[in-house]
């Protein structure tokens, strides 16, 4: 396969990788795409919020959220915002775990439009999810199992949680180890528990890292990419590091509470092949 750029910022170690569970509510999300929509209604593609660019110098980072402005304009039916950039769904191939750290981050790290398609692809995938797990509840109150149909319900929500961040997870009033603590109680009691259906890309692999990837075509798209293998020796990486200016003494010119939003590394990778 011909080579693949991938342009790795490293906003995703401490905003994606490490999660930022007190860094907004999952009412807050919720109200920053509902300003979104409510200006796109009124204002149309001359929308405030929908124009928004993450602070970045990268083009493959900028294409994306181009690629996600127009998706959404798409969506409404408006001409592209960007002429010329596809309105492909950029967040296609993501975890539902990348997802809710994209849709919940208030970091600056995803625009407004990016995070509005994080959660619209959530509840279309989630929605799929229940779909399948209501048609299997729905045989077991035919055998009038209510047990376990509640274990089921239980045993889901479990599942599901391991693809949720945690300030998703704090918008559920059951907490995983609750859910856990009643199907273990529930298998005690001699309960059948049965088996949920698989959710699809549900979390992250391990030692993975959020990436920009573009191919000869020009498409770009997120990506998880193996730390694994781009320790690989036949990756090339070049660290640029364009946080903050220095001042003469060594100094970061800027505190570190004003970069929260500026705080960009770009790892560039040139590699032989990439495999999905």
């Amino acid at each position: 396969m011909a080579g693949v750029s991938l342009s790795i910022e490293a906003r995703t170690l401490d905003a994606l990788l490490q999660d930022q569970p007190d860094s907004l509510s999952w009412r807050e999300a919720f109200d920053t795409t509902g300003r979104l929509h409510q200006q796109i209604a009124s204002d149309g593609s001359a929308a405030e919020l929908l124009a928004v660019m993450p602070d970045s110098n990268d083009p493959a980072r900028l294409a994306l959220a181009r690629q996600a402005a127009n998706r959404l304009s798409q969506r409404y039916g408006l001409a592209p915002l960007y002429p010329g950039v596809e309105p492909a769904n950029p967040l296609q191939s993501l975890s539902r775990e990348s997802l809710s750290k994209i849709a919940y981050n208030d970091s600056a790290a995803f625009t407004p439009a990016e995070r509005d398609l994080a959660l619209t692809e959530i509840g279309q995938r989630d929605d799929r999810y229940w779909k399948a797990v209501q048609k299997q509840q729905e045989a077991l109150e035919l055998l009038q199992q209510d047990a376990s149909v509640r274990a089921l319900r239980d045993k889901a929500w479990l599942q599901l949680y391991a693809g949720m961040s945690d300030v998703e997870k704090r918008a559920h009033y059951e907490s995983a180890e609750l859910l856990r603590y009643k199907l273990v109680q529930a298998m005690h009691d001699g309960v059948e528990v049965p088996d949920v259906p698989a959710y699809a890309n549900l979390s992250d692999a391990p030692g993975t890292l959020l990436a920009a990837a573009t191919d000869e075509q020009g498409r770009v798209t997120w990506k998880r990419i193996s730390l694994r293998q781009l320790a690989a020796d036949d990756i090339y990486l070049e660290l640029l590091d364009f946080v903050a200016p220095r001042t003469a003494d060594g100094q970061r010119g800027e505190d570190a509470q004003a970069l929260k939003s500026r705080q960009w590394l770009s790892l560039y990778a040139s590699v032989n092949s990439y495999a999905d």
